[in-house]
């Protein structure tokens, strides 16, 4: 009886071990509607820049800015407000323990039924062809997961929009 007692409560530190491991840890945090490490929806790039130094790249995209800060890319609006963050890092992991690597199965299981999911396509030779899936989850947290034929279709890159997944897909 003491062995099965020993045994049920390594089973239940190692469950939670990962809330454990975040909550001394929000560097490499996402969270849902806020940001991702240091990246928070609506600072300003002076604040961007206080938070996670200077920027490695900056590229102009339609939407504004793009800020790329090693791991995490941090897109700004015309106005200068950070509106989108992105990593392809397995490093950062949601409080449950999502994120790349992440398959759909285990995201559902832990998230439940997305808001709003849809297979990327791309047009090839006229065949529309499956590149991916999307899957967003309110307030503005998107797993994608981008593969070729036969491949893991396994999460590729996280994103926080702080729009929330009403444009998360357009």
């Amino acid at each position: 009886m003491k062995i099965a007692g020993k045994l049920i409560l390594l089973a239940m530190a190692g469950a939670l071990a990962p809330a454990i491991v975040f909550g001394a840890d929000d560097s490499k945090l996402i969270a849902p509607g806020q940001g991702i490490g240091a990246a928070r929806l609506g600072m300003t790039e002076p604040q961007a820049i206080a938070a996670m130094g200077k920027p490695a790249q900056r590229l102009h995209v339609a939407t504004g800015y793009l800020d790329l800060f090693g791991e995490v890319r941090v897109f700004l609006a015309d106005d200068g407000h950070v509106y989108r963050i992105e990593t392809e890092d397995d490093g950062f992991r949601t409080r449950e323990g999502l994120g790349v690597g992440s398959n759909e199965k285990e995201i559902v299981a832990k998230l439940g039924k997305p808001a709003l999911a849809e297979d990327i396509r791309v047009r090839n030779d006229n065949i529309l062809m499956p590149e991916g899936r999307r899957l967003c989850y309110e307030p503005g947290l998107i797993f994608i997961a981008e593969y070729e034929p036969r491949q893991p279709h396994a999460t590729t890159r996280v994103a926080v929009w702080g729009d929330g997944c009403a444009k998360a897909f357009k």
